[in-house]
């Protein structure tokens, strides 16, 4: 048994690799998500490392906390868990591949991916890219300029009048033995409102509105993904995010659509 002397660590986990124990953990913030860490050790009885990353700091290991840690092969999976008190219906689970590839244990995060158990890998979906900028803006949505987004700009002020519509958003639909295509949207979001204030609406070629839910990003640099599983029809589609919306939304910098069969 070894004692971290000093420490505020809770929901641990343990993987071990190449003759080294690899301990995951996160500090203690109440129902607030912290940037986890990793402690290495050749044995169980330590001496323990000092604590690192496995996620870069301001995303709060992506607004989640350890929950359980799985090898897979020469790379491990996180597991990590959700908790919102205030929108209990969003604490969910969140998974993401766990990368060796650096020669220490980093979070992928991939928005779309799949297990090969059999052969110990995983494989990160490809998928195409719309950046929110190049959509139509409506009402009081502005366009924003910031390092943290992708290109360098995102759409804000969306809701309470605000929205943008992105336009010619390519869907796969039905191929031609009428097998239905998965496709699954995920807008890129940045807000750092309290937790289960920020909510956009998207609508889809001028259907009904779809809530989409947007976990608290911290500040406002930080861009967070949330995938959303949809419907889109073959060939082009347009999508509008926050129309009719009497709330404010998370600013929007990009969506990625990802379609597989």
């Amino acid at each position: 048994m070894n004692a971290k002397t000093g420490s505020t660590l809770e929901s641990p986990g343990i993987i071990k690799k190449n003759g080294a124990y690899y301990l995951f953990a996160s500090h203690t913030t109440g129902w607030d998500p912290n940037p986890n860490k990793f402690f290495r050790a050749t044995s169980l009885a330590g001496p323990w490392s000092a604590q690192a990353d496995i996620a870069p700091q301001p995303v709060r290991t992506y607004f989640s906390q350890n929950a359980y840690d799985m090898p897979l092969g020469s790379d491990g999976i996180y597991m990590g868990d959700r908790w919102r008190p205030s929108l209990l219906g969003s604490s969910r689970y969140v998974w993401y591949p766990l990368s060796w590839a650096s020669g220490s244990p980093q979070i992928v995060p991939a928005d779309v991916w799949s297990v090969n158990v059999a052969a110990g890998t995983y494989t990160a979906a490809t998928g195409t890219t719309y950046e929110a900028e190049n959509g139509v803006l409506s009402g009081s949505s502005q366009l924003l300029s910031g390092s943290g987004f992708s290109g360098g700009r995102s759409v804000g002020w969306l809701g309470n009048g605000g929205s943008v519509t992105i336009n010619n958003v390519q869907g796969a639909g039905r191929d031609q033995v009428g097998e239905k295509f998965t496709t699954i949207l995920c807008p890129s979001l940045n807000d750092s409102l309290s937790v289960g204030s920020a909510v956009l609406r998207k609508r889809v070629n001028g259907g009904g509105s779809v809530l989409v839910d947007q976990p608290n990003t911290g500040n406002g640099q930080t861009v967070l993904s949330v995938p959303v599983k949809l419907n889109l029809s073959n060939g082009a589609n347009s999508i509008t995010f926050s129309a009719g919306q009497s709330n404010y939304a998370a600013d929007l910098d990009k969506i990625i659509v990802y379609t597989a069969n």
